[in-house]
């Protein structure tokens, strides 16, 4: 029985999943048990039985003992899900030929494969001198292309093919030759790029999975493998002749190539690019060469990924180091908040221009979009939930109709902070001309769709709706800006709690009584002025209409207050139905007096609350500091002004003269002072 293929649309089919193999080489898989599971249909040509003889049977029995099955369970690396493979290499003897054989253990099945070793082979001392010089070599590297291009170098010298192309991908996942040795006559793609779609996702995952991958002659018909049960699917993601998708085969027919080796450069679990291989007739590399390969691109990557990794950590200590200052300077000027530090941080982060929204409250520096552009903006980054950085250097296909989100806003870093506000970086597009190995498709129809490319002509095109990408020491010292603008919003929050009045918004009686202590004590604060405050017939509303309507009421004082008195004034309540003002720079009696009239005339108006219309009056006791005051002598003066002004019949105000407090209505109609 034939194991069931799954090959549909090239980019959407499970490539893992194979019915047949590469005619180069034959095949075993045994289950866990060693029965043989599934076998080759040419395995006659390597074993001395057919592949109809060896279904069904005990491995152990039926299989040569040169094999020695207990050796290969014990050595045979064994892979799962997204782990890298890797093969067990050696060579058998079976009657009286060579052969190399490759195992390894994958979904709970092991996989032989059995090769003619001499052809297309290079000696294990040959191979060894190849993967040295490229680690000498390697010292003299000093950025990742120049250490992938002495891994193109090694792999050419070891591999012989026509064109031997330095692949790297690219932020989207399109690649871009970087460099590449040819032989006369043979056409060069130095510098071109490559669409994404010629090489999709579920091929990439198996170049990633897969290091090296060999295709001897694109033209050989493959050899079907036969199972044991009907529709039995083999995972076949580490096998070495695994045979290739049509589509595949047709897009190397297009560019003229019959045989293909290619060997991974990953760095950190990621596809950073590969060392392609194409010949113009077939070509079959042995073990030893392929092996070769994969262990010099091994090494580069590891090399590679230093290189990367130390880059990173230079960028990241150099944001750090920046944002230390940013924090350090807005220290000094007081407290920090976004908006404070808003144009600092479009500087250290190399944007165009820098939006914050703190509280509801729109802040901007730089070239920022319109209103419009931007809600839409926060429309399509707030689909995104957590509070994760948000990070893209490329318009979305939901925002590419908009304009000025190309021209302003092609590369953006969203830093949330909590509800209502947020850090957006902005960067301007760069229009590129890139140079393309072929028209590449409509990604609008084309979107799910892959055929072979016909035409690899150099097409050139200016690229739209990109802005240079931000990277990811950028992103990771973004999540360092987020936490400290989040503690300094949680520190403030605190703060305010601390020192404010939780209903109405004041200070409260603790700031109250340090502002007094401070004003009293600074020489600056001349002409400093207290006034108590006590509303009177609230115990009445309260009664009446309950305690949530005379919370509103106090909410509604409060509002009042502010409004009439000064930005230098400080408001506070302090407790109950008690409020008070602290004021500076007052001169003379009918200043204050003026001052004090207006908020007697302010709180005695009308309040409606819910569908009610609420009145109360206030008492004021007004005393100026004098010389030797201390906060509880001004305050004693002020308080006993208060009671005055209550007992001469409320709805006034008295001022405190020295010791005495003497009643004064006051001129009403009076400026609050200046």
């Amino acid at each position: 029985m034939r194991v069931n293929g799954p090959f549909a649309e090239c980019e959407l089919a499970d490539l893992h999943l194979a019915d047949s193999i590469q005619p180069f080489g034959a095949m075993l898989v045994l289950d866990d048990d060693d029965v043989v599971v599934a076998v080759s249909a040419n395995v006659d040509a390597y074993l001395d039985t057919t592949a109809q003889a060896l279904l069904g049977t005990d491995a152990r029995e039926s299989l040569p003992a040169a094999l020695d099955l207990a050796a290969l369970r014990a050595e045979a690396p064994a892979s799962t899900g997204d782990e890298a493979v890797r093969v067990y290499l050696r060579t058998v003897s079976v009657a009286g030929r060579q052969l190399s054989l490759a195992a390894h253990a994958r979904a709970g099945r092991l996989v032989l494969e059995l090769e003619d070793p001499g052809a297309g082979d290079v000696s294990l001392g040959d191979a060894t001198h190849v993967v040295q010089m490229l680690t000498d070599r390697l010292e003299e590297a000093e950025e990742p292309a120049d250490v992938a291009r002495v891994l193109m170098n090694s792999v050419a010298d070891l591999t012989g093919f026509d064109r031997t192309m330095l692949y790297r991908f690219l932020p989207e996942w399109h690649g871009e030759v970087l460099d590449e040795r040819l032989t006369e006559g043979v056409e060069g793609y130095r510098g071109l790029r490559f669409p994404a779609g010629d090489i999709p996702e579920n091929a990439r995952r198996l170049y990633r999975l897969k290091r090296q991958r060999i295709i001897a002659d694109a033209r050989a018909t493959p050899v079907p493998v036969v199972g044991v049960q009907d529709g039995m699917t083999l995972d076949l993601t580490g096998s070495e002749l695994r045979a290739v998708h049509p589509v595949h085969l047709e897009y190397l027919a297009n560019m003229g190539v019959v045989a293909s080796f290619s060997v991974s450069i990953v760095t950190r679990g990621t596809l950073w690019g590969m060392i392609a291989c194409h010949h113009r007739s077939p070509r079959v590399l042995g073990f030893v060469t392929r092996q070769a390969c994969e262990m010099a691109a091994t090494i580069a990557s590891l090399h590679i990924a230093n290189l990367e990794r130390a880059s990173h950590l230079r960028e990241l200590d150099r944001l750090r180091e920046a944002l230390e200052r940013v924090w350090s300077e807005a220290e000094r000027g007081g407290r920090i908040d976004v908006r404070s530090v808003l144009p600092r941080l479009r500087s250290v982060f190399q944007a165009d221009g820098a939006v914050a929204w703190s509280d509801g409250v729109l802040h901007t520096d730089g070239d920022v979009p319109p209103p419009a552009t931007l809600e839409h903006l926060d429309a399509a980054c707030a689909r995104e939930p957590g509070n994760a950085v948000q990070a893209w250097s490329r318009v979305p296909s939901e925002l590419i109709d908009d304009p000025e989100v190309a021209r302003v806003a092609s590369g953006l870093l969203r830093v949330p902070l909590g509800r209502s506000s947020s850090l957006t970086l902005l960067r301007r597009e760069q229009v590129e001309s890139v140079e393309w190995a072929g028209r590449p498709p409509d990604e609008a129809t084309h979107e799910h769709q892959l055929g072979p490319r016909t035409s690899f002509a150099g097409w050139r095109e200016a690229t739209r709706g990109q802005a240079n990408p931000w990277s990811a020491a950028a992103i990771e010292a973004a999540e360092s800006v987020r936490d400290h603008l989040v503690e300094e919003r949680a520190r403030a929050v605190l703060e305010r709690r601390a020192s404010t009045d939780e209903l109405t918004g004041l200070a409260n009686r603790a700031t109250f009584l340090k502002v007094v202590r401070e004003r009293l004590t600074d020489a600056f604060n001349t002409g400093v002025v207290l006034l108590l405050i006590d509303l009177d017939g609230f115990k009445e509303i309260n009664d009446t209409y309950g305690h949530v309507a005379g919370d509103r009421l106090l909410e509604l004082v409060g509002e009042r207050l502010l409004r009439a008195t000064r930005d230098a004034d400080v408001t506070a309540r302090l407790g109950g139905d008690e409020f008070a003002v602290v004021m500076h720079r007052v001169v003379g009696e009918e200043a204050l007096g003026a001052a004090a009239a207006r908020i007697v005339d302010t709180l005695g108006a009308p309040y409606h609350v819910d569908d009610q219309t609420l009145t109360v009056s206030a008492s004021v006791g007004a005393a100026f500091a004098l010389a030797d005051d201390a906060s509880d002598t001004l305050v004693q003066r002020a308080d006993v002004a208060l009671y005055a002004a209550k007992d001469a019949g409320r709805n006034r105000f008295v001022i405190a003269t020295g010791t005495d407090a003497r009643h004064d209505p006051g001129d009403t109609s009076a400026e609050t002072p200046a």
